[in-house]
């Protein structure tokens, strides 16, 4: 395979994350200020923060691979400002991944928290039962 079709495969791969990342983060923001989300507001923050760096990588990402990739050995100052962004985005992946393992386990954290929040409200609804099956069961035992 050539070195121009990895690239417009890569650049695309990047610029369809992008837009994908974007969208799910417009879609969460508008759940959340409908208090349609289960989010806190602070794991709100961290994940649109981290949305918004993964955004900025991909960015990188597709900048320098579409637009700044040196097309000859020549072009010395080219080959600097790709490897400049592409070096930079991946730092910021590294922190992007960091955000993304808080998110992670903030999302375990609530997804616990609402399993027990469920299973105690059937236990309470399953005990409410029993004593009114148990309160309906004495009261006709004791007017027969």
């Amino acid at each position: 395979m050539s070195t121009a079709i990895v690239r417009l495969v890569f650049a695309s791969l990047c610029g369809i994350f992008f837009i994908t990342i974007g969208g799910v983060a417009i879609w969460e923001w508008l759940r959340f200020n409908r208090n349609e989300s289960a989010l806190s507001p602070r794991h709100f923050r961290w994940r649109m923060l981290s949305a918004f760096t993964w955004l900025g990588v991909l960015g990188a990402f597709f900048i320098s691979t579409a637009f700044l990739w040196p097309q000859s050995k020549a072009e010395v100052e080219q080959a600097r400002r790709f490897l400049l962004v592409s070096s930079s985005a991946l730092l910021l992946m590294l922190f992007a991944f960091a955000l993304m393992a808080v998110d992670i386990f903030w999302t375990i954290q609530v997804g616990r928290q609402s399993a027990n929040r469920r299973s105690r409200e059937s236990q309470e609804t399953l005990l409410r039962e029993i004593e009114r099956t148990t309160k309906n069961t004495g009261d006709s035992n004791g007017t027969s």
